[in-house]
């Protein structure tokens, strides 16, 4: 069911055996948590597991596109930012893949709050991704 690329060595076969059974009981937990060295496939795996949760209650064939370009309405992509030239800008849109003064900041986890306060537009669910939560500042 989940539909990982094995160009990484270091997927774990028990984790994707057990969202896989997860998916087939449609018994969902509030959160999960992807927890492990970087570069093992982390991220690629949440978004396959949302993926196959929103294929359940929708027929729209390019959700992954749109989780990817957080571009779904029913999902939210809360990844660090970092100051550039007095803007905030997200990990996604610089070059630099990671910088020391990257960090999740109280407006985005208000930003949670409202998503999830509103009614669902296409799936039955509604879904954040908190990208690297280490980095989340005090506050937030």
């Amino acid at each position: 069911m989940i539909d990982l690329k094995n160009d990484n060595l270091l997927i774990n076969k028990e984790v994707n055996e057990n969202l896989e059974n997860i998916l087939k009981r449609k018994v969902f937990s509030n959160g999960y948590i992807f927890y492990g060295p970087e570069g093992i496939g982390k991220k690629q795996t949440a978004i396959q597991f949302i993926k196959e949760i929103f294929n359940q209650s929708s027929s729209n064939s390019n959700i992954e596109e749109r989780i990817i370009d957080n571009n779904h309405p029913d999902f939210l992509l809360i990844e660090p930012t970092t100051m550039l030239k007095g803007n905030l800008i997200n990990r996604s849109e610089t070059e630099t893949k990671k910088n020391n003064k990257e960090t999740i900041r109280i407006e985005q986890i208000r930003n949670i709050k409202t998503f999830l306060g509103q009614k669902s537009i296409e799936s039955e669910k509604k879904i954040v991704l908190i990208v690297d939560a280490h980095l989340l500042n005090e506050a937030a």
